[in-house]
């Protein structure tokens, strides 16, 4: 695909005209609905149900908010690169994503480990540690790697505030007299709600690495629950602690990231300034309850999933709604939103997301298939029928077209026919030495 840069004439040349020169064209290379640029977009141009859009920005603004881009022509050199981020060394890896300059203060987990898939989960979250820090189930950049000019110790009291809840009120800080200092802090990870007088965080919580990664998490909320008492007494009683201002620029610590831990942190910010042992804390995931237009909305869209493939893994059920919401996007003629909320369900409200999936799927052995065929919804009674079989038997045993006979015959009190039979088993099942078993999922 090509872009034409030079355009057309526009007067017709002559026999005595210089000669026009030669056009000036660029390939462009093309990247799918998966592709990561298609769901960076995406995702940039998705709110939240409970989130506030500033329809005052300018066009501008927007493209350049969505895109990361500016509008040098050098911008695209600038750009960060996973071939140039790959031939960098993993801990300068990681400082150059998390650091960039106007990037963003969040990233999810999945995100930053797409950059380094040549490690294993522990070896890159052992590495991640020393430069990140967890708030909310996501990774923010340790405060030590940044230039704040002296807002050190107020960043640290925010992400401590958020890491315990999604809503700062203002209460909670209208009695500091480093309200000017906070706020900036403030504005960076949350929105602002005057009607509400608090901040919300603006990105929904990760819990899908809270829950597979619990050791993790449990020492990070520790090391922000110690920030959190060292920190308040300088910040809401004025800075009466020991050292003023300078304390809380030095909040953070001196020592080398790559040479400090989460866990050494907690000890060093609970037993040093508070007093005391450093204690294990859970971390207080808020409980967020799924919203009831989005639980109309997942049938519809399972409906939308099953089509195309029959038997899914729940990990492929997850994906399909997710590129649902990406394809819907891109279709002018489709209302996308509710395709987004739903994709947005699969990370934030994974349990109750299960239960809205069995109540219209059935598990197979980890196999999950509709309740109800939707090209022949009338061999329904058949399907339960063989869906029964199936579940009765060890996974990838064989069933016979003797038992789909004999037990429609037990439970269904007749006959049933060869067309129905047929219709049934290949929505179902494949061929396997003269009998069938269930599909592979995908």
């Amino acid at each position: 695909m090509c872009q034409n840069k030079g355009g057309a004439q526009g007067a017709q040349a002559s026999t005595d005209q210089k000669p026009v020169p030669e056009e000036k064209w660029v390939s462009l290379k093309y990247h799918g609905l998966q592709s990561e640029y298609c769901s960076r977009y995406l995702s940039g141009m998705m709110a939240n149900g409970n989130s506030s859009i500033d329809f005052n920005m300018t066009p501008d603004a927007y493209i350049n908010s969505l895109c990361r881009g500016d509008n040098s022509r050098n911008s695209e050199s600038k750009a960060l690169s996973k071939r140039l981020l790959a031939s960098l060394p993993l801990e300068e890896r990681l400082q150059t994503l998390l650091c960039q300059k106007h990037g963003p203060p969040l990233f999810r987990y999945s995100v930053l480990k797409h950059y380094a898939p040549e490690l294993s989960d522990e070896d890159f979250l052992k590495v991640l540690q020393q430069y990140a820090c967890l708030v909310q189930g996501l990774w923010t950049p340790k405060t030590k790697l940044l230039k704040l000019d002296g807002l050190e110790g107020f960043r640290d009291y925010v992400l401590s505030l958020f890491s315990q809840r999604l809503t700062i009120k203002y209460s909670e800080v209208k009695a500091s007299r480093y309200i000017d200092k906070i706020k900036p802090m403030l504005n960076v990870y949350a929105k602002e709600r005057p009607l509400l007088c608090d901040w919300k965080f603006k990105e929904p919580t990760d819990v899908s690495f809270i829950k597979s990664h619990k050791k993790i998490a449990e020492e990070q909320a520790s090391f922000w629950k110690g920030m959190e008492e060292k920190l308040t007494p300088k910040i809401i009683q004025g800075g009466k602690g020991r050292g003023g201002d300078s304390s809380l620029r030095n909040a953070a610590g001196k020592n080398n990231p790559s040479a400090v831990t989460a866990k050494q942190e907690v000890a060093a910010a609970t037993v040093s300034e508070v007093g005391g042992s450093s204690r294990s804390a859970i971390p207080r995931v808020p409980r967020q309850k799924m919203p009831d237009e989005i639980k109309r909305a997942i049938p519809k869209a399972l409906k939308k999933v099953f089509q195309t493939q029959k038997v899914c893994s729940y990990e492929t059920i997850c994906q399909r709604l997710r590129d649902l919401a990406v394809a819907t996007s891109n279709n002018p003629r489709v209302d996308s939103g509710m395709a987004q909320q739903v994709a947005l369900a699969v990370d934030s409200y994974q349990e109750e997301l299960k239960v809205v999936i069995s109540e219209v799927t059935v598990d197979i052995h980890g196999s999950f298939v509709s309740k109800s065929s939707q090209d022949h919804p009338e061999y329904d009674p058949l399907r339960d029928v063989v869906i029964n079989l199936l579940l009765g038997n060890p996974p990838g045993a064989k069933i016979m077209k003797a038992d789909v006979f004999a037990a429609g015959r037990s439970i269904l009190g007749r006959e049933i026919t060869n067309n129905e039979y047929q219709k049934v088993m290949h929505d179902l099942c494949e061929t396997h030495s003269s009998g069938w078993v269930l599909q592979k999922a995908r």
